[in-house]
């Protein structure tokens, strides 16, 4: 978490690990990121190469169903994104 609160800004895009057996410190991580303004989050379990569910949810909605999941040892890697960010990228690149 100390890594994460020296951003005070968003960022492109980043990801940060996780375990259900420690889903408070990803709840933590989560509402920070949601106060910079990195808002929307998607999940890749395990070692998978791809995410876990479909597009970018809101992030707390993300951690309570990680957190309702059956799998007791599930683990994997968060990403977070900005809307604004991205948007603004996507804008400018059409103008080049």
């Amino acid at each position: 978490m100390s890594v994460l609160r020296g951003l005070t800004q968003p960022v492109d895009v980043l990801s940060f690990e996780f375990a259900k057996e420690f889903m408070e410190n990803a709840a933590t991580a989560v509402s920070y990121l949601n106060g910079i303004g990195m808002n929307e989050f998607t999940v890749a379990f395990g070692e998978n190469d791809f995410f876990s569910v479909d597009g970018w949810l809101n992030g707390h909605l993300l951690v309570d169903a990680i957190s309702r999941h059956e799998e007791q040892w599930l683990w994997g890697d968060l990403y977070a994104r900005s809307p604004m960010r991205t948007t603004a990228q996507k804008s400018l690149r059409a103008a080049t």
